[in-house]
Formats: structure tokens, C-alpha cells, sequence
């Protein structure tokens, strides 16, 4: 098969596995999943050894061209003798974020690779466990035996061959994967705050999971949010767009004991989870999309919806303090004070992608008190800071977690910058209290 035959029939085919979807009632009448994979080799020699390997026929037959239904495991390769044409290796760039377990001189070398062995793969949708883990088992073979490195289509990672074993084989529990390795999100910036979007649940027979315009202090929550929805899809399949994720119905996996060891002490750990068809954007996956719909849930804006289905089934941590500022309260808070011109400088230079900043200030309560809380800056300018509140109030009852708030630079009481790689920095007066609330 030609270049321009193999991506002609994997149009139509992915055509039909989302129509099949769409229209699939059960398992037996799916039309089968597809996957591709491609292993990269540093010559064209070497790509030709591999290519040569019958290793995948223990398992799937090798067809011309797939059929609209699958009734058994099948499989086509296709010999590529110059990647720079045909399928150009990520530049060093996009693998410092997606060349997994790569090292800097790794994604430097694998630029010079010549040649690759494109494998697609389809099969039942009831044969999914044995089928995926197969695949990879097969991949990770070929490219140990002859030096390669494995590129996932769906999810769009370059791997290394240890990373693949840790990733794609070991994490499973049984027939149970860990969504987290065998899928990825993509978070960004877009017209209404950030959107992510997983990649990969294709492989899985299912649709790919969308949450549009969110606030990025959020994105840890939104990332867990969609992951236990897909693990629950492909633990438990889809019947419906409306329907109840339950943390205690997983199955025993790695994925589950994580989940629980990062949930809150007040997690309801349940939700109901309302689905709808999502509009097609420049970049995502060639795969049928599911977006969030938060209209059921308590809140005037969508970023409050969203706060308080996350903090009911996750939990949340009240860091409202009503500790008494000591002395060395006081010194953290002026230390931090201090950094307020830098951080605001910072900020209105344009914050990257996966940055963000939240400043501690006070509001006044019923009681005539302060209740210190976190706002998260959305415009800094001269003594006025605007942003959104992040704590969910309990003697303000005119503020709701979510609301846009106004504070002055001069009340600000810390600061806490995230940084793009999850770090954050500050909050050391949040650190004292947490101390002196034990005593």
C-alpha cells in the first residue's frame, strides 16, 4: 500500500468506527477498534529487519485493507524508508513535553532517525483487554530487538522502550489499565479560560472527553475529573450520556488506590455526570468527543458549577484561617509583601501557559471579623488587583467560591505562584498557620 492508500483507508475507516459508535447498541455490534503505532530505527537497514519480524501473527492476521466490521484480530505494516517525508519524527521541542522517558540527548539523536515500521492494528471490541496488551507487548518486542523507539498515533508520545514497558504493560492490574498511562490530556489557553481534551480513549472503543473553559488552579481537579470518568467508561462501558461516577465502583487497580489516596476526608466520592456532543476543534483526535455539561450543578457562573461538583466529589480543604497572626506570621506576611512589585511585574509581562497567581485578602464577615481568603489575579493594575475567589466562604455570605472579586495591593497578606510544571511558590505564612492551628 502506498502512503496516500494507508491514510485514504484510515479515513474511512475511522469514519465507520465513529458512526459505528454512534449507532452501537452493545459490544457485538461495534464495529472494532483501531489503533497505530509506529517504531522508529536509526537506518533504513535496521527498519528492514524489523519489518521482516512475524512476531505479530501469533495474535492478528495480516490483511490488504481492513474490512467495515471486525470479526478478528487483524493487522497491516507498512515499511516507511524515509521519515522526513513520509512521517517526520517530532522536533526536540514537542518531545520535551510528549518523549516519554527520553533523555535530552535522546530526543536530540532521534532527530537523525531514517527509517520506521508503521503497524495499524483492528479488532473486536470484545477482545479489547487481550488485544491492547498484546500490542503493546508485540511493539515493545520488536523495538527492543532492534533498537527502536514507539510512537502511540492516538495519544501522540514518542516512547522510549523502558517508559513503554512502565507505561503501557506494567500498570495494568489484571484487565484492568490505568487510563493515566494509556491515555494523555491536553490543557490550554482558550477564548473562555482553558479547555482539555484527552487522547486515547479511542483505542478503548469510546469517545474522548472534553472540559471547555475552566480556571487553571482548577486543573488538577478538571484532569482528575475526566480521568475517573474514563476509567469508569472503560471499566463499565457507556449506556448512556447521563450517569452516576462512583469512586467505590472501580475496580481494584493501581488507578483506583491513587484516586482514593488523593481525595479529601469530606469526598462524597459520587456525582452525577451530565454529557453532550462536542463541537470539533483544529488539533483534537479523530474520535467521536463528549463534553461536560455543568448546568445541573449550584452557581451563577460555569467556573462555580464546576467548583462545586469537584469539591463535592473529590473534597475540598478549608484554608479559611482563624488563627490569631503572631509574630512570625507577621514576618512571613511582610516578606511576602516585600515580592509584591516583582510579582506584579510578572504578571503583566504575560504569564505562560500553566502559570497562574493567587494573592491572600482579607473580607469582611457578619461578625465584624476578616475571613482571609484566596483570590486568583486576573488583572493588576496600579493598587487594584480583580480576580476570581478560590475558597469556598463561610461567614461572607455574600461571596460564592467563583466570584469575580476586587482587593487592594495594600490588604494582600501572601502571594502563591503555580508554576507550569505543578511547583508553586510562596504561601509561607499558610505554612505557620497550618502549625499553630495544631497546637
Amino acid at each position: 500500500m502506498t502512503i496516500k492508500q494507508i491514510i485514504l483507508s484510515m479515513f474511512i475507516l475511522v469514519t465507520l468506527l465513529v458512526s459505528g459508535y454512534l449507532n452501537a447498541a452493545n459490544y457485538d455490534s461495534h464495529p472494532g477498534v483501531y489503533i497505530r503505532h509506529i517504531i522508529y530505527f536509526k537506518d533504513l537497514s535496521t527498519a528492514e529487519k524489523a519489518f521482516k519480524n512475524n512476531a505479530v501473527e501469533k495474535f492478528f492476521k495480516q490483511v490488504e485493507s481492513f474490512p467495515e466490521t471486525a470479526s478478528s484480530s487483524l493487522y497491516n505494516r507498512y515499511l516507511i524508508k524515509d521519515v522526513a517525508s513520509e512521517f517526520p519524527m517530532p522536533d526536540a521541542n514537542y518531545l520535551s513535553y510528549f518523549g516519554r522517558g527520553m533523555t535530552d540527548k535522546e530526543r536530540a539523536d532521534v532527530q537523525n532517525y531514517k527509517a520506521a515500521v508503521l503497524y495499524d492494528f483492528l479488532f473486536p471490541l470484545t477482545s479489547r483487554s487481550n488485544a491492547i496488551k498484546n500490542i503493546s507487548r508485540l511493539v515493545l518486542t520488536i523495538a527492543e530487538q532492534h533498537d527502536g523507539y514507539i510512537w502511540d498515533s492516538e495519544t501522540r508520545e514518542l516512547f522510549s522502550r523502558p517508559e513503554w514497558k512502565l507505561s503501557r504493560i506494567d500498570s495494568w492490574s489484571g484487565d484492568v489499565p490505568n487510563i493515566k498511562f494509556n491515555t494523555v490530556i491536553h490543557a490550554y489557553q482558550d477564548t473562555d479560560g482553558y479547555r482539555a481534551i484527552s487522547l486515547g480513549m479511542a483505542k478503548f472503543g469510546l469517545p474522548d472527553l472534553v472540559v471547555n473553559g475552566f480556571e487553571w488552579n482548577d486543573s488538577r481537579s478538571i484532569s482528575s475529573l475526566i480521568n475517573l470518568t474514563a476509567q469508569q467508561l472503560v471499566e463499565q462501558g457507556l449506556s448512556d450520556f447521563k450517569f452516576e461516577v462512583n469512586v467505590d465502583k472501580l475496580k481494584a487497580s493501581s488507578f483506583k488506590a491513587s484516586l482514593v489516596d488523593s481525595l479529601y476526608e469530606n469526598a462524597n466520592k459520587a456525582a452525577t455526570i451530565d454529557l453532550v456532543e462536542s463541537k470539533v476543534q483544529e488539533g483534537d483526535p479523530d474520535n467521536f468527543l463528549l463534553e461536560f455539561n455543568f448546568d445541573q450543578y449550584d452557581g451563577k457562573t460555569k467556573f462555580q458549577k464546576q467548583g462545586t461538583l469537584l469539591n463535592s466529589l473529590f473534597g475540598w480543604k478549608d484554608e479559611v484561617s482563624y488563627v490569631k497572626h503572631n509574630l512570625l506570621i507577621e514576618a512571613a506576611s511582610k516578606a511576602a509583601k516585600e515580592k509584591l512589585p516583582q510579582l506584579k511585574q510578572r504578571f503583566n509581562a504575560g504569564l505562560e501557559v500553566g502559570e497562574s497567581l493567587s494573592l491572600k485578602a482579607p473580607f469582611p464577615t457578619t461578625s465584624g471579623g476578616n475571613e482571609w481568603m484566596w483570590v486568583e489575579v486576573t488583572q493588576w493594575s496600579d493598587q487594584e488587583i480583580i480576580g476570581i475567589l478560590r475558597n469556598i466562604p463561610r461567614d461572607v455570605p455574600t461571596l460564592k467560591e467563583g466570584d469575580r472579586v476586587t482587593v487592594l495591593q495594600a490588604d494582600v497578606f501572601d502571594y502563591i505562584f503555580y508554576n507550569k510544571d505543578g511547583t508553586s511558590e510562596g504561601n509561607k505564612t499558610g505554612e505557620l498557620i497550618l502549625k499553630y492551628q495544631r497546637r
